[in-house]
């Protein structure tokens, strides 16, 4: 294995949020002053398994990965994380020092501390939750809200056979809804996650009816962009408590960074401004 001056650290291109992992890292290595690189890497998916273990020889002490290569990366990989193995899925490869790779999946410990920071409580009560989409991001958002304890979960979904698919996974702690069905369902909730791309540019609006939000709500948009988002601007008016998709891009870069750079990341709050100018149209 070739030793570098300097930690450095893959991020694989050709997916959304790349460029934003760049920009976290980049700015959290300036102002900690932490010795490392990170790098964009462009690698073909068929290409994967033969690029990944000639990283380790090059000295990359790590591998940001995006949602396409997710699954892949995780059958690449010599032992997986528990969060990784539930989520099926591989944020993030690490080259030890023996020379194995380890996957990792931070985003589920992400959307807990994204949640958990929002109300200030570290075992919120979340009363009925309402997650609107049935995506892999709605898996990973359940994932979370169920090891914070939560217990009736309305899944609201465009295409109901893919929520039908997250409630024969997690069983009884899912109620489904159609689309139409989502205002009717927001009223009364004590949490309500956007976990669709709705509202981001170059998307539909998030357009549900939220005339039932409860001021007493959590609401979470994992959008990226715009910063806020529709959903959190109405959410804000009558003083509901907000979490977006940066702080929880933010906090699931922290553990990786401190992992490949070996240095304390700084608060999720210091990533915004090179986030919203990463992801700026």
């Amino acid at each position: 294995m070739t030793t570098q001056p300097f930690p450095l650290v893959g991020i694989l291109a050709g997916h959304p949020l790349a460029p934003a992992l760049l920009a976290i890292f980049d700015h959290w290595l300036d102002i900690t002053g932490a010795r490392g690189r990170a790098v964009p890497l462009t690698i073909a998916p068929e290409r994967l398994q033969a690029v990944v273990p000639a990283l380790a020889n090059a000295g990359f002490v790590g591998l940001a990965i995006g949602r396409p290569f997710q699954r892949r990366a995780l059958e690449i990989a010599d032992r997986a994380t528990d969060d990784a193995s539930i989520l099926q899925a591989a944020n993030a490869l690490t080259f030890t020092a023996a020379g194995k790779i380890m996957a990792d999946n931070s985003v589920t410990l992400a959307l807990t501390n994204a949640i958990r920071s929002a109300t200030g409580d570290p075992s919120p009560a979340l009363g009925p939750v309402v997650v609107f989409g049935a995506g892999q991001t709605a898996f990973e958002t359940i994932t979370a809200l169920l090891h914070l304890g939560a217990d009736e979960i309305h899944v609201v979904n465009r295409t109901r056979v893919a929520a039908e698919d997250l409630e024969r996974h997690f069983g009884g702690h899912i109620v489904v809804h159609d689309w139409v069905e989502g205002g009717n369902v927001v009223e009364g909730a004590g949490t309500v996650i956007n976990a669709t791309p709705l509202g981001m540019p170059g998307a539909p609006e998030f357009r549900v009816p939220l005339d039932g939000l409860s001021p007493s709500a959590l609401v979470c948009d994992l959008a990226l962009s715009p910063t806020p988002t529709r959903l959190l601007q109405v959410a804000m008016a009558p003083g509901c408590k907000t979490a977006d998709g940066l702080d929880v891009l933010a906090l699931a870069a922290a553990p990786l960074f401190e992992r490949w750079f070996e240095t304390r990341a700084p608060s999720s709050e210091t990533a915004r401004p090179a986030l919203a100018k990463a992801l700026a149209p």
